[in-house]
């Protein structure tokens, strides 16, 4: 506990530190580099589809959900109200819940359904926080990984018909109040606005 001891122990201490980051770095390069190569960092599929250990291939019974939420959005049904069908048959996700209205927008938007894999959709920052890749760091696109649902049309008019649903939405420039965001209904669960 001498003034050398502490002195000693902080120079270690920021030398371990910096190696530590410099580990950190090192694996985010390679993480990225396999990325820029077409090379996934790991195999969790999505709804529809399995890993075989070559590629990803389509469940049937998933797939057909899949193409059914497809099809009813482009026929004018909401997120909600598909969720709600499927619910009420008694159609579950990968956990065993009902399917709802957040998976069926995350399976809307994601392109991995045409057949496409994207890589590095989102990111661990420098305070470790989780966020998605908005333009921050390049996305590698790779072709192949997947047995496609729908085509690269559909996909596309889908994208556009989401678009044009929010800028007719509601909420799309909200009045922020001062309790917005903090307080919820009791009943029904609905944020404040």
């Amino acid at each position: 506990m001498s003034e050398d001891g502490e002195l000693l122990l902080t120079l270690l201490a920021s030398f371990a530190q910096e190696e530590s980051r410099s580990i950190g770095d090192n694996i985010r390069w390679g993480v990225r580099r396999h990325f820029a190569d077409g090379i996934s960092n790991g195999h969790k599929p999505p709804y529809g589809y399995t890993w075989d250990g070559e590629m990803f291939r389509i469940v049937p019974v998933e797939g057909e959900i899949v193409k059914e939420i497809f099809r009813r959005y482009f026929a004018g049904e909401s997120a909600y109200a598909i969720a709600k069908s499927l619910a009420g048959r008694g159609i579950t996700g990968r956990q065993g819940r009902p399917i709802e209205q957040t998976t069926v927008k995350d399976i809307l938007s994601n392109i991995s359904y045409t057949g496409t894999m994207a890589l590095q959709k989102n990111y661990i920052s420098e305070g470790h926080i989780h966020k998605r890749n908005k333009g921050e760091l390049p996305i590698y696109m790779v072709d192949g990984m997947f047995e496609p649902l729908v085509s690269r049309d559909d996909f596309d008019k889908t994208e556009e018909i989401r678009k044009q649903r929010a800028e007719q939405s509601c909420n799309r420039n909200p009045v922020l109040m001062p309790f917005s965001g903090m307080v919820r209904c009791g009943c029904c669960g609905g944020w404040y606005r």
